[in-house]
Parts: C-alpha cells; structure tokens; sequence
C-alpha cells in the first residue's frame, strides 16, 4: 500500500492499567518495542498516541521489550484491558530521505 500508516504495526494488548502511577501493563505479542517509540493505543472507543519515555520490566527500567514481555509503560492517560497496542519505531520517525543516512553531528 505504501502509505505512512504500513508503518504502524499492532505489537501487543494492555492488560491492566494502574492510575496511580500512570502505567499501562502491556504484553508483546509480536515483534519489539523500543524506549522513544511512539506507541498508540486504541480501544473502548478511544485512541491515544505519545512517545514511550519510561519502560520497566519487573521493575526494572529498560530500553527495549520483546515478544513475550510484559512491559509496564508510563503513559498520560487511561487505558483498559483489553485494548490494542500498535507501535511507530522511533528510526521510522524520521523524514525517509534521513532514515537511511549515518546520524552525524559536526562541531
């Protein structure tokens, strides 16, 4: 298809949701997420997107979660179980033109 949505892809389903901290409790159930994705979450009639900017597994803070892990993530607002989680790698973020280009910082 080609449009900019082939890049969204489902990687899991929010299991519970924790208010007090603002933590979604997420499983992987297809391919990783990173620390500075931009993770979506649709469901009961709702659809939130932000960056992911805190990431623990078993309390433990990390920068990447796979199949299989279930990653507490801090999010901004209510979610419920049972809703989806697709996800925008953080390299695809980036104009198409600068994806493919070393980062390169001049001083």
């Amino acid at each position: 298809m080609g449009s900019a949505t082939d890049e969204i892809s489902e990687v899991g389903v929010v299991e519970h949701y924790f208010p007090a901290p603002h933590v979604a409790a997420i499983r992987v159930e297809h391919g990783d997420i990173e620390w500075g994705d931009r993770i979506f979450i649709r469901g009961h009639g709702a659809e939130l997107s932000e960056p992911i900017a805190s990431m623990e597994i078993e309390h433990q803070h990390v920068t990447e979660a796979h199949r299989g892990d279930h990653v507490g993530i801090r999010i901004m607002y209510p979610v419920h179980a049972g809703d989806r989680v697709y996800v925008k790698h953080r390299h695809m973020l980036a104009p198409p033109e600068l994806r493919s280009r070393p980062h390169v910082i001049e001083v």
